[in-house]
């Protein structure tokens, strides 16, 4: 990769961050939430 790959990725890549972000720290704190869906919803054998 030469300087001019990685100049025009950066942006991209700053974007990813910022809208990742606040995903994960909303689901960290739901997660507990998003269990006990996924577990009540579950197929029961």
């Amino acid at each position: 990769m030469n300087r001019t790959q990685i100049e025009s990725n950066a942006p991209g890549m700053a974007a990813m961050t910022i809208l990742g972000v606040p995903s994960l720290i909303v689901f960290l704190f739901l997660q507990r939430y998003f269990m006990e869906g996924v577990i009540s919803t579950g197929i029961k054998g």
